[in-house]
Formats: structure tokens, C-alpha cells, sequence
């Protein structure tokens, strides 16, 4: 027969099993394991980085068994905010002092306690509780401005020794009744106001756990803080994962609505200011009759979700419409969608922010950034664009296959092909519809590289640039490859006037002088891809000995 315990959702459920039953599980054989329930840290340099800040009022949570209580050994501790033991008492406080609050009575080594601290911002007061009992308070503690959160150690020492077990962390104060009445149970990751929620049911107790180095936050978000473990042995009965834990049983029962609202499948953050193509947020680049995205909000929580109504504000709400609306009301696991349309006006980045109302009790106004860029359609199509010398003037070429209502094309020049664009002529359109083609003679291009680009101009006023063309009139004895743009966003491309560099090596070398690229010239104009390279500085070499730096913005 065959028997995992890793078949149940929480082990911790043995201490409410029979005696029969638990000698059962005695008999099955060892090397069946079992799943961790708890963390031990051994005291010397166990710790969890937890990616958590936070402001305002909180509630720390754990269970913690203590095998040393000398000292000052932290449990949840931030950089202004502790959670610690006072030479064998539970105490809290913030910076400075750390000890507003502590238990007058001593903890006992070797038992399981439940522990918490409630902060409440507004009237600074702080509670601190032991197994669902208030044993302290103060008034008068200090706000704080907290910036990291770790478990098990403070200010690199202060390392705790013992079993934690079932850590939760609100951004509420929780009441005294929360407290108590939650603290036997798990939690189902929905409840309103949880900001993380750690229950330690990770790796194989006791076993060799080398590769099992996180520390899950199961609260339902899209991104879950999750920590990090630093130092742990992995292996063993100590500084490892480790059976029994806490004694948790069963799911607290809380039912509550929780709102998710995700763009092209992707999780959408409440609060999220960037908006990203991969979610849907940034709708892309249109013109003509714009385009729909679809947004879909589900019900990950117990309770049913209510879902009021959607705004669209911000600077440019006008060009975003909600053109269908979701379900008003969502059961426990189910969805609906809702469509934004985006219409194009003008030209340019157009910003907004989508809120959905709900009856999610902590993310009651679901709100999140959008965007889009406005191409307006100018009624000409560029066939080609070229740009070459004629003796000491450059002399640009183009072709339209299409216009309509073309006022015309304006000449822009500038020398690195980033900025400072100079307008140095107007050739006014013929306006055929079948196209034309046109073209302006440089007779002052300047020493070295020159780049152009035309700006056509419809007749309503709407504009679109062309791409870049370069023509280089350095001296001879400057001759041999020439480059633009510089600063460089993309691509920097690369103009060969001189022959004899072909099919010769060009490198690549960052600040510190390693090298990043490496690749022949084999083209009289080749591009090299920049798009991937961090920003700063570089510096390219060539086969005949030049080196020029490069910025990379």
C-alpha cells in the first residue's frame, strides 16, 4: 500500500486525528516523506528576506516555538519596526528603542506560542498579544518609515533560535477578536487588508531541502512577496524544514469577495502606473478607427463580488470608452470582461486611468494606468527616400506612390541624427494621386556626417517623418567608417567609405573595457543593435587602429 502524506492539504490536521489513526501513520514506512510545516533557524545565521515595505497601521502574526531566549532574538523585523525577544520576554516597539511594548510574563522554551503586534497609525497605539490575549499596550509610539522586512535577524545579528510557523502580515490594526478567533486556522489568502501570508508548508520535512530556498506568500496577488532563505543547512532536523508545526487546523471559514483583474491573461496590479503591452495596458500605436482591448475581472474570492461602475479619467479619458460593460455580479470563481476602445486624435501619447468599483472590501476602487499613441493618418505614402553626394552638395531623392491633401515636405538636416534638426528648405507637393517624384539639393552640408529625414505636411496641419538617410563629407584623411546616431537609442549604423576596412573585425568595449560585441563589417552601411545594451558609455574599435566612444541613452 501507498500512502503520502503530502495528500493533504495541511498536515497540521494530525493533532486533530485519532490516536489510532496517527499509529497508523506510524507504521508507514519512513522514507515516505512528509511535507514541511514549520522553519527552524538555528541561531547563528538563519534568516528570511522578506520583499515586503509597508506604512501606516499593520499587524504582525506568527507562531514561534523558541528554543532560545537570551538576548534579543527578532522574529519579524524591519529596519524601524521590531518584532522581537527581550532576554525571554515577547516585546515590540519602533526606532527608537524598539521596546514600547512588552509581556511581563517570561515565554517558556520548547512551546509553541501564537504571537502579535497591532499598530494603529492614527492614534499611535500599540498591542501586543500572546495565544489571543492582549498582554501590553502603549500610546505615544512612534510613526516609522519602514523599508525592508526580514525574519529571524535584525540589523545583521539578533538571530532567532526555534520553529516559526504561520506568519501573516495585515495593513490594518486587527482587533483583539480578529486575533484570537483566527489564530488556531489558515487562512485562505482572500481576506481583506493581508498584505503577505507565509504558512510554511514548503520543502520535505527534515530531508535534504538543498534546492527548496523560497518562502511561498500564498495571499492572492499578482505578484507574491515571496522570501528568500539565507543560510539555511537545507538538511536535517535543524535549520531546515521541519514536522510538526504549529498547531493549525483546518480553513478559518472567513468568506469574503477578492477582486483580480488581468489584460491578455496577464495579472494587472491594482495601483499599476506602467502601463505594458504584455498586459494590454498600452494598447499600441493606431490611427483611423483606433482599436478595443478586452479586460477581464474575476472573482478569486468566497464571497460573492459586486461590481459597480467602470470610469475612465485622467488627461486623455476622452480618447478611451468602455464600449461594453462586465456582469454586476461575479460568484466565487467566475468572470466577465469589459472592452476600451481607443480612438485616435492628433498625434502623440495619450494617458488615462481605468477604475472599477467593486465591493472587494480592501480594493474597493480597482484602478490602474492605460495608454496608447495617436498616429493621425496623413494621406501620403512614401515609396523611397535616398540621400547621396553631387560634388560638395548633397542631393535628396524621394518618391510618393499616393497622395492627397500633401501640402508638402519640409527638409530637415541634423549632424548626429538625435537632435538639434535644422528645417533648410520646403518642396511643396504636387498633390497626384498616383504619386511623384521630387527632390532638394544640400548646397551647405557641412564637414563630415550630415543626416536628413522629411516632414511631410498634410494641408489640416497633420505631419509624418521620414526615415533617416546620412551622407558623410569628411576629408580623405578622415575616411574610413563613420557613424550615427551618437547618442545612440536602437541601432547605430555604420557608413564604410573606406574599401579596404571590409570584411574587418569591429569590437565593441563597455566603460570598464570588457568586451560586449564582436562582428565584421561586410556592408558599405550596416546596422549594429544597441537595444539590449545597458546605458552608459562605450567605446568601438576599429581594424586600422580608430576608437570612438559611443553614448548609449
Amino acid at each position: 500500500m501507498s500512502f503520502k502524506l503530502y495528500t493533504y492539504k495541511n498536515v497540521k490536521k494530525l493533532a486533530k486525528m485519532s490516536v489510532a489513526f496517527l499509529l497508523f501513520l506510524s507504521s508507514v514506512n519512513a522514507a515516505q516523506a512528509q511535507t514541511g510545516q514549520a522553519l527552524d533557524f538555528d541561531g547563528v545565521n538563519d534568516n528570511v528576506n522578506l520583499p515586503l515595505t509597508f506604512t501606516g497601521s499593520y499587524t504582525k502574526e506568527a507562531w514561534i516555538n523558541p528554543t532560545v531566549l537570551t538576548g534579543f532574538p527578532n522574529i519579524i523585523t524591519g529596519n524601524t519596526t521590531a518584532f522581537f525577544i527581550n532576554n525571554g520576554q515577547l516585546a515590540a516597539g519602533h526606532d527608537a528603542g524598539f521596546n514600547q511594548v512588552i509581556d511581563p510574563t517570561p515565554l517558556v522554551a520548547g512551546t509553541w506560542y501564537h504571537i502579535a503586534v497591532s499598530y494603529n497609525a492614527a492614534t499611535q497605539t500599540m498591542r501586543l498579544y500572546k495565544n489571543g490575549v492582549q498582554v501590553a499596550s502603549a500610546t505615544g509610539v512612534p510613526t516609522y518609515t519602514e523599508t525592508t522586512q526580514n525574519l529571524g535577524i535584525f540589523a545583521g545579528s539578533n538571530f532567532y533560535t526555534g520553529k516559526l510557523d504561520e506568519v501573516r502580515i495585515w495593513n490594518v490594526e486587527r482587533t483583539a477578536t480578529e486575533i484570537a478567533n483566527y489564530r488556531n486556522c489558515e487562512l485562505s489568502g482572500d481576506e481583506p487588508f493581508l498584505i503577505a501570508y507565509y504558512n510554511f508548508n514548503n520543502g520535505t520535512a527534515n530531508a535534504n531541502n538543498a534546492g527548496v530556498t523560497t518562502l511561498p506568500d500564498v495571499q492572492d496577488k499578482c505578484v507574491p512577496a515571496n522570501g528568500t532563505l539565507q543560510n539555511f543547512q537545507l538538511t536535517g532536523t535543524t535549520s531546515n524544514w521541519v514536522a510538526p508545526g504549529s498547531p493549525v487546523a483546518g480553513s478559518c471559514g472567513l468568506t469574503a469577495a477578492n477582486i483580480a483583474v488581468s489584460g491578455n491573461t496577464a495579472c494587472i496590479t491594482t495601483g499599476d502606473v506602467t502601463p505594458d503591452a504584455s498586459d494590454d495596458t498600452y494598447f499600441g500605436t493606431y490611427g483611423g478607427a483606433g482599436i478595443d482591448k478586452v479586460f477581464t475581472i474575476s472573482n478569486t474570492g468566497s464571497a460573492t463580488l459586486t461590481i459597480g461602475s467602470i470610469a475612465v479619467t485622467g488627461p486623455d479619458a476622452a480618447a478611451f470608452t468602455i464600449t461594453s460593460l462586465p456582469a454586476a455580479t461575479l460568484a466565487p470563481g467566475s468572470f466577465t470582461t469589459f472592452t476600451v476602445h481607443f480612438t485616435p486624435v492628433g498625434n502623440g501619447i495619450r494617458n488615462a486611468t481605468i477604475t472599477i468599483n467593486n465591493s472587494d472590501a480592501d480594493e474597493a476602487t480597482y484602478n490602474f494606468a492605460i495608454s496608447a499613441t495617436a498616429a493621425a493618418v496623413v494621406p501620403v505614402t512614401l515609396q523611397s527616400f535616398e540621400a547621396a553626394k553631387s560634388g560638395t552638395s548633397a542631393k535628396l531623392t524621394w518618391k510618393t506612390s499616393a497622395e492627397l491633401n500633401n501640402a508638402g515636405f519640409e527638409i530637415l538636416r541634423s549632424s548626429n541624427g538625435v537632435g538639434g534638426w535644422a528645417n533648410i528648405g520646403y518642396v511643396a507637393a504636387t498633390n497626384n494621386a498616383t504619386g511623384s517624384v521630387y527632390s532638394f539639393i544640400d548646397p551647405n552640408p557641412g564637414k563630415g556626417i550630415s543626416v536628413y529625414r522629411l516632414r511631410q505636411v498634410d494641408i489640416n496641419g497633420n505631419i509624418k517623418l521620414s526615415e533617416t538617410r546620412a551622407v558623410n563629407f569628411a576629408a580623405a584623411s578622415d575616411n574610413y567608417v563613420s557613424f550615427y546616431p551618437n547618442p545612440v537609442v536602437n541601432k547605430l549604423t555604420l557608413t564604410v567609405t573606406d574599401n579596404s576596412m571590409l570584411n574587418t573585425e569591429v569590437k565593441i568595449n563597455n566603460a570598464n573595457g570588457a568586451v560586449v560585441s564582436r562582428f565584421k563589417l561586410n556592408s558599405t552601411q550596416q546596422e549594429v543593435d544597441f537595444s539590449n545594451m545597458s546605458k552608459g558609455i562605450y567605446f568601438i574599435s576599429f581594424s586600422n587602429g580608430k576608437v570612438e566612444k559611443i553614448i548609449k541613452q
